[in-house]
């Protein structure tokens, strides 16, 4: 069942990736399609947060968010699109699924170049829609990795002075090799 009362977490880092159980914000005004989604989120091993429309999902944007948000399209006050512009505001890594019953080439195109992870039509197969969830968590996670990365670069890192493209060359051979155990 979904957890209608719980606070949902701001995104760690888990030491293990493998083992984590994402908090899912699920969305949608049809209360048995979300009830639907939320139990199958469940099953699949994550924490659904069951929010009932756009306009309750962007006021949960003011808290902690979620790992991944699966949205309806089409909802009264502030559609999928528009939730999608206002995750993007406040954090343009928290990835986004889109689902619709009414959905057109022209909609799907619009919602990727947007910023959405993915946009489903439905019905959908239920292991097609898991499989596409454990995609954009992992996207996701390796987001948030490589902007841990780059800010710990920034921090860690003495700059090397330059601009050319051998300078360039050694920034990047040095990003390639940052994560090895060895000494450079």
């Amino acid at each position: 069942l979904c957890d209608r009362h719980a606070a949902p977490r701001r995104r760690t880092q888990p030491k293990d990736r493998r083992m984590t159980r994402a908090v899912i914000w699920v969305v949608d005004d049809d209360d048995d399609h979300r009830e639907g989604l939320c139990d199958l989120i469940t099953a699949a091993g994550h924490d659904p947060v069951d929010l009932s429309g756009g306009i309750a999902a962007r006021t949960a944007l003011g808290g902690p968010l979620p790992d991944l948000i699966l949205s309806d399209l089409r909802m009264p006050e502030l559609d999928g699109i528009g939730l999608l512009d206002a995750v993007r505001a406040v954090d343009a890594d928290v990835p986004m699924v889109l689902l619709t019953g009414h959905g057109d080439v022209a909609q799907a195109v619009r919602a990727m170049q947007r910023g959405a992870q993915d946009f489903l039509e439905k019905p959908y197969d239920a292991d097609h829609l898991l499989t596409v969830v454990e995609r954009s968590l992992a996207s996701g996670r390796l987001r948030a990795e490589n902007r841990m990365l780059r800010q710990r670069l920034k921090v860690e890192g003495t700059p090397l002075i330059g601009e050319t493209t051998a300078i360039a060359a050694v920034r990047r051979r040095l990003a390639d090799i940052d994560a090895l155990p060895v000494d450079v």
